[in-house]
């Protein structure tokens, strides 16, 4: 639970507790009215002391048997402690003596809250609100229910409150992160616009409105929303590694790799920030500089997969068939389940004229995702000149995962006109027309024969 307390005269606060301390210490037993004890407490919860603020409320009440703040206090300890059970028991009794106290019935939603009975919360909390109703105090319940994740709930009260106080920082972001949560991106990202009207300085929030922009495709927004946290904040890494990656996305590998670079200023030995300017180098065709990334990579870490499943691609690229494999078979042994990485190794055997390995890593491949367009094909591929059956039972197994492919149907048209099955040719070229109908020469590419 959070707790929100006022400001205090730090001197006497910290006079109060070394008091309290000193008495622990000596094993003694010191007088405390109920204010020094609040402080005392107060101090000790904002600390996250909870055993000691526990400690302090018990003796304070050996002191003053009848103090209800003291009670409360012990009530949001044992909320805090999930004792659920006698938190509620005891505000049942605080209950009796006191029973118009608002933060009995706020404290008796919370707990309805955490055990999910929303309709009983709801009817504490309006018995709360009651009392006073304005924007912190709606915010408080918005902040129970988005705490204990039922986000919709949260949203009508803070929505509530922003309509009371429209500049209330607080209300604000809790809406922004609400609408994040329940998916509502464009929403969320307009109330992190409001929050950041009020507190242009916070490098958070930037970067909360950065990531959501990326998700809603608003990449020169998030590249903005980047520049500002790193502008308030220049050592802020995830708002640089975040920047470098929405780059990436949009094809700009060069000035990727530049944020990247200032990114690794921070984090020298951060793995995945070196694989990633790898693999924009890769994706510039500069396989040297690609090649010496990747290496840099895995001496930090000689197993990370995306390196070695990145460095066996660059050999691929250059025809280094047998280190190529070497790498990919390190990246399955750390990953059995990845499908691209078998999907790669059935290339390099192919390549290397071990077309029994390959078969098998083409289907250990299919096996674990079988909708991949490109293993399909490559798998096909082992039997061209070969076995043209064997081609059509795959390319059929293939419309079947992916049955609106043009590809597909264009090679299984091909093969089964060089098996002179004109009808089942004419079928699925039928359909691939439909589909694509400008890729009609990767038909006449298997069947060069057809037209004459």
């Amino acid at each position: 639970m959070e707790y929100n307390f006022t400001e205090k005269n730090k001197l006497s606060v910290k006079l109060h507790v070394e008091k309290y301390i000193s008495m622990l210490k000596k094993q003694a037993r010191y007088y405390f009215d109920i204010k020094e004890f609040n402080e005392i407490i107060d101090f000790f919860l904002e600390k996250g002391k909870i055993n000691e603020a526990e400690d302090a409320i018990n003796f304070g009440l050996s002191l003053h048997p009848y103090a209800f703040e003291l009670k409360i206090k012990k009530v949001h300890i044992l909320i805090d402690r999930n004792e659920i059970k006698i938190a509620q028991k005891l505000l049942y009794k605080l209950k009796s003596l006191q029973p118009e106290e608002p933060e009995i019935y706020f404290l008796m939603a919370y707990i309805n809250v955490i055990n999910k009975d929303i309709d009983d919360a709801e009817i504490f909390f309006k018995k709360f609100i009651k009392s006073n109703i304005d924007d912190s105090i709606l915010s408080s319940v918005a902040f129970v229910y988005e705490q204990n994740g039922f986000y919709n709930k949260s949203l009508n009260y803070l929505i509530e409150a922003y309509k009371i106080n429209p500049k209330n920082e607080y209300v604000l972001y809790d809406t922004a992160y609400c609408y994040e949560q329940i998916g509502n991106l464009k929403k969320s990202a307009e109330y992190y616009e409001k929050y950041l009207e009020e507190k242009p300085f916070s490098s958070n929030a930037w970067y909360n409105l950065g990531v959501i922009n990326n998700q809603i495709n608003r990449n020169e927004k998030a590249i903005e929303a980047y520049d500002f946290a790193i502008a308030i904040k220049p050592d802020f890494a995830s708002a640089y590694f975040n920047k470098a990656t929405v780059l990436a996305n949009n094809k700009k590998y060069k000035e990727a790799i530049e944020v990247h670079k200032e990114f690794l200023k921070i984090e020298e030995n951060n793995v995945k920030s070196l694989t990633y300017i790898a693999d924009c180098y890769k994706n510039i065709n500069e396989f040297e500089l690609a090649f010496k990334y990747y290496k840099f990579a895995l001496k930090k870490d000689k197993y990370y997969t995306e390196a070695l499943y990145g460095i066996s691609v660059v050999c691929y690229q250059n025809k280094d068939y047998k280190n190529g494999l070497d790498y990919i078979v390190k990246a399955i042994n750390t990953n059995k389940n990845n499908s691209e990485y078998h999907y790669m190794s059935g290339l390099f055997y192919y390549q290397l004229g071990f077309y029994d390995k390959s078969e098998k890593n083409f289907l250990i491949s299919l096996e674990i995702d079988p909708f991949p367009k490109k293993t399909w094909l490559s798998y096909s591929d082992l039997f061209l000149y070969k076995n043209n059956k064997k081609i059509i039972e795959i390319l059929n197994k293939a419309e079947k995962h992916i049955p609106d492919n043009a590809e597909i149907n264009y090679r299984l048209a091909a093969h089964y006109f060089l098996e002179k099955k004109y009808k089942n040719a004419n079928k699925h070229l039928e359909k691939a027309l439909t589909i694509e109908p400008d890729s009609f020469q990767t038909f006449l590419d298997y069947c060069p024969n057809a037209l004459i």
